[in-house]
């Protein structure tokens, strides 16, 4: 869910904007839905954009509905925007505002963005080209550019408006660019990533990522007993185990947890301990700056079962859900708890949660390579 959603009536309109708050001052990406779009969007594509976009570069994220009766609805939100930085003391003259715009809500950005001093740069996606009122768009994109804001106007290569968008070629040059998106329709049908990326490649090509790098280990309680570290511990052990000899380490977090997959059972990995996990998570986050090193260390008594699957959820919230398989998963040498895995990875990220099949499947590959491993075991052996 967004951090909260507000409602306003514009010119007899109700229009929703959700928020997701960012740590990065005087910077906003705006999202302005289709024409009777929700701020939402379908399949909750306008809220994960927003969560990936905040947890990626640490931006405020502000998306529209879009009840468009013909008046410009941009007022209504540069004086939302307006509110919002007078309550995080932002100075609004110093603000950077991104616009991303989607179908009619592109129209919008290229028919009213020139208004706004505050909107360095826009994204316009799928914009219907409508031959009768061509020139008055042409004209005031060139209004926007002639400003210094630059222009990124991206269609699907099967949207019904892209016969038409040699219609820019006089427009292109360094502030009016053109990208085609090979395979996709109006609706980015095919492959939801095309269209979740758009704002990383065409409007933050530029900023660095508060997340460019990431280590994560897991290690047995012994281990983490004798070496020095100073990044991040998440201890997950048993109770009797729990009061071992790590205050040396300072930032840590250490969890009360049988090794266990019954979610019933009495000491087994609970929501609330998924809930200190994200908040523990988070706070590390919140004090990063960008390019800085993201360092966490999952230890349990053995390091096989427990850290191992809160290393393997850390991945996918950190890294992305592609990119957790190969470290984790596919050694032999951990077998991730999948109630710790489970219960993580619901809480971690609600909206974008993996599916049981995709946690199936993370399954299945960790068998086939403690399989593979045994069997190299009886070749070297020849058993």
């Amino acid at each position: 869910m967004f951090d909260r959603v507000i409602e306003r009536i514009y010119n007899d309109s109700i229009i929703h904007y959700g928020i997701i708050d960012g740590t990065e001052k005087n910077t906003i990406l705006f999202i302005k839905a289709g024409q009777n779009g929700t701020c939402y969007g379908y399949r909750d594509k306008y809220l994960r954009i927003a969560k990936r976009i905040q947890k990626k570069y640490g931006i405020t994220v502000i998306s529209s509905s879009n009840p468009f009766n013909g008046n410009n609805p941009m007022d209504d939100a540069i004086g939302l925007i307006k509110d919002y930085c007078l309550q995080r003391s932002w100075v609004f003259k110093d603000i950077c505002i991104y616009y991303m715009g989607i179908s009619n809500g592109a129209i919008i950005g290229a028919w009213y963005g020139f208004l706004y001093p505050e909107i360095k740069r826009m994204l316009l996606i799928n914009m219907p080209i409508g031959i009768s009122h061509w020139h008055v768009t042409k004209e005031r994109l060139g209004y926007f550019t002639q400003s210094a804001g630059i222009i990124d106007v991206v269609y699907g290569e099967f949207d019904e408006s892209y016969p038409y968008i040699d219609l820019f070629k006089p427009l292109e040059g360094e502030n009016l660019r053109r990208h085609i998106i090979g395979g996709e329709d109006h609706n980015f049908t095919f492959r939801m990533e095309d269209f979740l990326s758009l704002p990383e490649k065409f409007l933050l090509y530029d900023r660095e990522p508060i997340i460019s790098a990431v280590k994560i280990s897991v290690m047995p309680r012994k281990a983490i007993e004798r070496v020095d570290y100073d990044g991040a511990i998440i201890f997950i052990d048993n109770e009797e185990n729990i009061n071992s000899n790590i205050n040396h380490i300072n930032n840590k977090l250490i969890l009360k947890v049988l090794d266990i997959e019954d979610p019933h059972a009495v000491g087994a990995f609970s929501d609330e301990d998924a809930l200190k996990v994200k908040t523990f998570i988070n706070r590390i986050l919140s004090k990063k700056t960008a390019g800085e090193l993201v360092d966490i260390l999952c230890a349990c008594e053995a390091g096989i079962s427990r850290s191992a699957a809160m290393a393997a959820s850390l991945y996918i919230y950190l890294i992305g859900p592609n990119k957790d398989i190969d470290p984790i998963w596919d050694n032999p040498h951990y077998h991730p708890n999948r109630l710790v895995f489970a219960r993580m990875n619901a809480v971690l990220d609600p909206d974008a949660s993996l599916k049981i099949s995709e946690i199936n499947k993370r399954i299945k590959i960790n068998q086939n390579a403690l399989s593979r491993e045994i069997m190299l075991y009886r070749n070297k052996k020849g058993i």
